[in-house]
């Protein structure tokens, strides 16, 4: 029975599928221009690129990267705001003005 029933977190609507594969897309190329680093702990934070459905704790990132949770967090906040000016972000505000 559990295999007839689609879940109620799929969406097989092509075009909300499209829309996600092009903001994924549009947040790697911005990611690009950051330093390797900070591109790699977004990245496992947030669960992007190659880490797409493995968010990742403070913690876990800091292990990897082998530098304390707190540097992690300074890191991630510092490469937010980055993302968030307007510069960086032109090629995201296509997709917030539609929502």
């Amino acid at each position: 029975m559990g295999d007839t029933i689609a879940s109620q977190n799929e969406n097989n609507d092509p075009q909300e599928i499209t829309e996600k594969a092009l903001l994924s897309e549009a947040v790697e190329r911005t990611l690009k221009d950051l330093p390797p680093r900070d591109q790699e702990i977004v990245a496992m934070r947030f669960g992007i690129g190659k880490y797409v459905g493995q968010v990742h704790t403070l913690e876990e990132v800091a292990k990897i990267q082998r530098v304390t949770r707190e540097r992690v967090r300074q890191i991630e906040q510092k490469t937010l705001a980055r993302l968030r000016h307007p510069h960086n972000s032109a090629n995201l505000r296509a997709f917030m003005d539609d929502n």
